[in-house]
């Protein structure tokens, strides 16, 4: 199942080839301290929605990320126009607002949960498929972070088998060892699915 991601970006640049635009965007997820993604955004003929926009404007993305060799991927499904920078050339970059992409992405346990002083961790993968790159079959691992006193979240948790895949929402940060982060918001077990068993096996990075 696809993942959705949505978060509100600065746009670097832009091309446009036919029916699609393409180029770099950044989040800003502490002050001055900004995230590239590199987008493609496919244009269909229902735009009813759809905000344009140019370089240097304020816009919300929705799409489907993908972390392929270091790099953030997103997929744009629909764009929403923040702030027209020409309409206020006086706004510096920092002037984004704060943001990180909040995901929600169907996964399979590969490492049971672990306590770390006041926070529990647990290892999930899944496939994407990258549409920016045109890669089938990306594997995605992500490192999931829970807070102790989130304490429906740890209960949750606590039921989780390597053998039913489950949906997890969170805000989604790449580590310093350029690992996918999750701090966990929501979680929904999918007792009618089943996954096949892991043929690779993934060690908890803790």
């Amino acid at each position: 199942m696809p993942n959705t991601a949505t978060v509100s970006v600065i746009i670097t640049t832009k091309d446009v080839v036919k029916r699609m635009s393409q180029g770099i965007a950044a989040y800003q997820y502490e002050p001055d301290c900004f995230q590239n993604i590199t987008y493609k955004y496919f244009l269909n003929a229902n735009e009813t929605y759809r905000q344009d926009f140019k370089v240097n404007d304020f816009v919300q993305f929705t799409g489907r990320l993908v972390y392929e060799n270091e790099t953030l991927y997103m997929t744009v499904i629909n764009s929403t126009l923040l702030r027209d920078r020409t309409l206020d050339t006086h706004l510096s970059d920092n002037a984004l607002p704060l943001s990180t992409p909040v995901i929600t992405i169907t996964v399979t346990l590969a490492s049971p949960a672990k306590k770390l002083s006041n926070v529990r961790f647990f290892q999930a993968t899944y496939n994407e498929y990258n549409a920016v790159t045109s890669t089938k079959k990306v594997e995605q691992t992500v490192n999931v972070l829970i807070r102790e006193e989130d304490t429906r979240l740890i209960n949750a948790t606590n039921k989780l088998t390597n053998d039913r895949p489950f949906l997890i929402s969170g805000y989604l940060t790449i580590g310093e060892d350029k690992m996918i982060l999750l701090e966990l918001l929501d979680i929904d077990i999918l007792y009618h699915l089943t996954a096949p068993p892991s043929k690779h096996p993934l060690q908890s990075p803790l």
